[in-house]
């Protein structure tokens, strides 16, 4: 059936969040040899050994170059400047093949082989490593947000083909009402030709312009437009919370004044510069009145809640406000939530803590002047 999509992107996307938030861990990553062939959501790896080997250099050493790039066409290596360069020194012992640095913004990867970069932006020895999507076999659940996926040998075994050949057909489609599979033509019909080793189950193959998922089965579409065999894959959309940070001040909150606390939400780097809408956004009961977005930090967005609104609060203890909302990031709708630890007073008149007034301070002035 086709479904709102308040959903979920891959497991590992969260854990890069989680990477970027706590920094490298010191346990020992999984060793990559040059030339190794490593897949996208793959975590902890350690391509000193890589490095060094492709710059003659001692295996265990520390790399003298820790630059590396991408070619989108593999003729233009050594002939221009990478695709895609990016130095991977903070972290070629915890490597994660995600987001954003193989991963791009639309949930495509950077296939192929990656090499060392000198100076002048040109390869150095032989590739680095090679990144692959991650492989899909027939009749598995694929999630709405996930990317880089390569498709062959569900697409060849739906067809009775070699697994790891050219699929014959390349054309899937998908029916609203399983009842009518064989017996109409599909709702839902595209060519992943161009992209089967490389798909993501979003917009605009697999998410409508409003937001909806065509979920359920997808079927090897014959020359007549009727399936072929089992169903390549099948799609699905849990709704699930993007995991988020929230730092809300003060940390006293007086619902015996008219004043206001902040709630600044720090969302996962793949989801910065999201469309957030405050009508969706509440703290413990509290409706936003207002939303502030930093431009010194586009991860980060701000909101303000009057103190007296705030819902179910006992007086004296210490307890977790919860701040949640809506989000849309790359045409696909998600909720976020998030909470952290306040103090609760019911005094009358003006705290030392209390915030009395916010309409005279811009969106970077409030966040300056409370953030800290």
């Amino acid at each position: 059936m086709k479904s709102k999509s308040l959903i979920w992107v891959m497991a590992e996307v969260f854990l890069l969040c989680l990477f970027i938030a706590i920094g490298p861990v010191s346990a020992a990553g999984t060793v990559i040899e040059q030339g190794a062939t490593v897949f996208i959501g793959e975590g902890s790896l350690d391509v000193t050994h890589a490095l060094n080997k492709a710059q003659g250099s001692p295996l265990n050493g520390i790399p003298p170059i820790t630059t590396i790039g991408w070619w989108a066409s593999p003729w233009d290596v050594g002939i221009t400047s990478p695709t895609r360069e990016i130095d991977i020194g903070p972290s070629y012992k915890n490597l994660f093949i995600g987001p954003p640095v193989f991963v791009d913004s639309e949930g495509y990867g950077y296939l192929g082989n990656w090499y060392v970069v000198d100076m002048s932006h040109q390869a150095v020895g032989n590739p680095v490593f090679t990144v692959a999507g991650t492989v899909i076999e027939q009749g598995m659940t694929v999630f709405i947000g996930e990317g880089s996926l390569d498709v062959t040998h569900a697409l060849n075994t739906a067809q009775g083909s070699p697994l790891n050949g050219i699929p014959p057909i390349t054309t899937i489609g998908w029916w609203a009402s399983p009842a009518m599979v064989d017996i109409t033509t599909p709702n839902r019909e595209i060519d992943i030709g161009p992209i089967y080793k490389n798909l993501f189950i979003g917009p605009p193959v697999f998410v409508d312009t409003e937001g909806y998922g065509y979920l359920g089965n997808w079927y090897v579409l014959d020359m007549s437009h009727q399936a072929v065999g089992n169903p390549v894959f099948t799609v699905a959309a849990p709704i699930t919370n993007v995991p988020t940070t929230v730092k809300i001040i003060p940390k006293t909150i007086n619902q015996g004044s008219k004043g206001y606390f902040l709630a600044f939400v720090t969302l996962p780097e793949v989801y910065k510069g999201s469309t957030i809408d405050i009508k969706t956004v509440s703290c413990s009961g509290a409706p936003a009145v207002r939303m502030m977005n930093l431009k010194i930090f586009p991860r980060v967005v701000g909101f303000v809640f009057r103190t007296n609104e705030v819902k179910g609060l006992e007086v004296g203890k210490k307890v977790s406000l919860n701040v949640k909302g809506k989000l849309k990031n790359q045409e696909i709708m998600y909720t976020f939530s998030g909470s952290d630890t306040v103090r609760v007073i019911r005094k009358t008149g003006w705290q030392p803590d209390d915030i009395k007034d916010v309409s005279k301070f811009s969106d970077d002035q409030l966040f300056k002047k409370y953030s800290t």
